[in-house]
């Protein structure tokens, strides 16, 4: 199983994301690999990264393959691959970290 870096930085209330999310080279590598070997890439167009809750270990990051982008989804282009960055649950990371 290989393993990829994923960096996301929050933006301070009120001022636009300067650099939401950021793949290392290896990532992208795979994600280029993962896309060639699926038989539904077609469909598939997006890997779709989200914080689904925090808990004793910290924050629980989903990632899922999507069709098209949802309304609180922003689009992160780097290296001629895109993903998703789920806005709603970088909301609540933000919250989170401001109540610790």
């Amino acid at each position: 199983m290989s393993a990829a870096r994923v960096t996301v930085r929050i933006a301070e209330k009120g001022k636009r994301f300067k650099e939401l999310m950021r793949l290392t080279p290896k990532a992208v590598n795979r994600l280029q690999e993962i896309y060639k070997n699926n038989e539904r890439e077609r469909r598939i167009q997006y890997l779709k990264v989200g914080i689904q809750g925090k808990g004793c270990s910290g924050n629980a990051y989903t990632m899922s393959w999507v069709e098209k982008p949802e309304k609180f989804d922003e689009k992160i282009t780097q290296d001629g691959k895109t993903c998703l960055l789920n806005m709603f649950t970088t909301a609540l990371y933000q919250k989170y970290e401001s109540n610790s």
